[in-house]
């Protein structure tokens, strides 16, 4: 990675962490569309039964590894008072690779409340924690979590990345691994389900063209 870009993107964290006034080191603070935290420590998700979890390799070349995505159901230790399921994300990056792991993104958390931290104890010590999380703005479909000072080098791990939602669903998508350009893995979030209102505005929508398609006949 290219000097220059070492340098911008250790400006930008130092702006995030003492000049924006989004930032917030305050523990269970929601991470709202096109906001910033600065990364926060949380407790793993216990108590809750594991719904489904991957290992999916990855390359892009200079940069190889395993991203481990798992869906749990919520746990007796959740850190927000809204009930749904919980999204953990860790990037195994391998001793073969020749670079660095600086950001993490996942898709699909559109109209989704989240509540995002990191764990780095018991079998996750050790491991390398994020500097800030931050969310698409919008409807905030992208969650990401990013690494500056501490990049995840050739042979090491990501601490466990949290995402507490209210979803009660849940469906594959792609997470993005950027080590300066971005290769896609496959991976779990929320499964947005339409309203009863929407379903019934979708039936009558496929009603009427099917009785035009018919009258065309």
């Amino acid at each position: 990675m290219k000097i220059f870009g070492r340098h911008f993107k250790h400006l930008i964290l130092v702006a995030l962490l003492f000049a924006c006034p989004f930032v917030s080191q305050v523990r269970a603070v929601l991470l709202s569309p096109g906001g910033v935290l600065a990364a926060t420590y949380g407790p793993a998700p216990l108590g809750g039964t594991v719904l489904a979890t991957t290992s999916v390799p990855f390359s892009s070349g200079v940069l190889q590894g395993t991203l481990i995505s798992s869906v749990i159901s919520s746990g007796l230790n959740t850190n927000v008072s809204f009930a749904g399921l919980t999204f953990t994300y860790q990037i195994v990056v391998s001793s073969l690779s020749a670079d660095s792991a600086s950001q993490i993104s996942v898709s699909s958390f559109t109209s989704f409340q989240t509540d995002t931290s990191y764990n780095n104890t018991g079998i996750y010590a050790g491991t390398e924690v994020p500097d800030y999380m931050s969310r698409s703005s919008g409807a905030g479909n992208v969650v990401r979590f990013t690494f500056l000072t501490s990049p995840i080098g050739a042979g090491a791990s990501s601490a466990l990345l949290v995402i507490q939602t209210d979803a009660l669903n849940w469906t594959s998508t792609t997470a993005g691994i950027t080590d300066g350009q971005t290769v896609n893995v496959n991976s779990y979030a929320p499964l947005a389900v339409p309203e009863p209102a929407s379903c019934a505005l979708i039936l009558m929508g496929l009603a009427v063209a099917g009785l035009r398609l018919r009258r065309s006949k």
